[in-house]
């Protein structure tokens, strides 16, 4: 039983007991069941593992072997198919369908779009671009695998889940630490030691990091297909590389231009501040630095529940949960 499940039924018996005493329900009678319960929990977890329960309970976990999936991640096959919904329109020209598309990948909606908005506005352009240059970099990278069916490259990186999970953890909150570092000091420069070390965080970010809004609405899409990675049919494999290489570089050249568009709007927000209103200036700057740290702690911190504390402590073991 996982600590989540355990706080659940907690917080149910706390329930029915204040259902039950109604107006006499006090504090003493609460911190009373309250210690009456995890006595008992311990009790019952000191009883476990002294009896070796959990030897029997290990032998009974059965053993799943995973289905070999030939065609995991690769090509389609060469043969002539018919989408649906492949209906000759704009979108029938995967170069703009991936520009377009690059639009839901360009939101601002994770870690890395936080920090980056922060360093625009308190440490200058050159920091963020260096930022959410190797953000997208990994980002379409990581695409090309997946859209290529790189297999040599994407099975054995996510093979290391939830070690992977743990990196991106630790990289941004070795961000936050630096954020406190560095202060509120501007660099005009671009030339700057520290900018290798942000454009490599936030690359590895792109493949560790977990904490986005984006996996909530993921399937957002203007083709026909169910995803923006689903494979295309086509007739032979020259026409299979042009089409998803078309597409690569649209969503490639679309990043590019929407993250440039909402670094102009951030760019205007940071003029009209320092440029008209220089009295709130440093008010502003401790605002958005504390904000960000707060967005970033809070959105790293949500991941933890999201993946199970079972499933981070028994899945580098190979358990996998049957939980429905």
């Amino acid at each position: 039983m996982s600590i989540i499940s355990t706080l659940r039924d907690y917080t149910e018996i706390a329930n029915n007991l204040a259902d039950s005493f109604g107006d006499n329900f006090t504090i003493v009678k609460f911190l009373s069941e309250f210690a009456t319960y995890g006595f008992k929990t311990l009790q019952i977890t000191f009883i476990y593992i002294v009896t070796f329960q959990w030897i029997r309970d290990f032998s009974l976990l059965p053993i799943l072997i995973p289905e070999t999936t030939e065609r995991l991640l690769a090509f389609p096959k060469d043969i002539p198919t018919f989408g649906f919904l492949e209906i000759p329109s704009l979108f029938s020209n995967k170069l703009v369908l991936g520009f377009c598309n690059s639009f839901f990948l360009s939101l601002p909606v994770s870690v890395v779009h936080i920090i980056t908005t922060r360093r625009l506005l308190i440490q200058g352009i050159p920091a963020a671009v260096y930022s959410i240059g190797g953000y997208l970099l990994g980002q379409w990278l990581f695409l090309c695998c997946t859209i290529f069916g790189i297999r040599a490259i994407i099975i054995p990186w996510l093979s290391f889940e939830p070690l992977n999970y743990f990196l991106g953890f630790i990289l941004l909150f070795r961000i936050i630490q630096k954020m406190f570092d560095d202060g509120f000091r501007e660099n005009k420069s671009w030339t700057s030691p520290q900018y290798r070390d942000f454009f490599i965080t936030t690359f590895l970010l792109a493949w560790c990091e977990q904490t986005s809004v984006f996996q909530y609405f993921g399937n957002l899409t203007l083709a026909p297909t169910g995803s923006l990675i689903e494979s295309f049919t086509s007739i032979n494999s020259l026409e299979n590389f042009l089409t998803h290489t078309q597409y690569v570089v649209g969503v490639g050249l679309g990043t590019i231009f929407f993250s440039c568009l909402w670094g102009s709007l951030v760019v205007l927000i940071r003029f009209f501040v320092f440029e008209r209103l220089p009295l709130i200036k440093e008010k502003f700057m401790q605002s958005v630095h504390y904000v960000s740290i707060v967005l970033l702690i809070t959105l790293g911190a949500a991941t933890i529940p999201f993946y199970g504390f079972d499933y981070l402590l028994t899945g580098p073991l190979g358990f996998i949960s049957n939980d429905k």
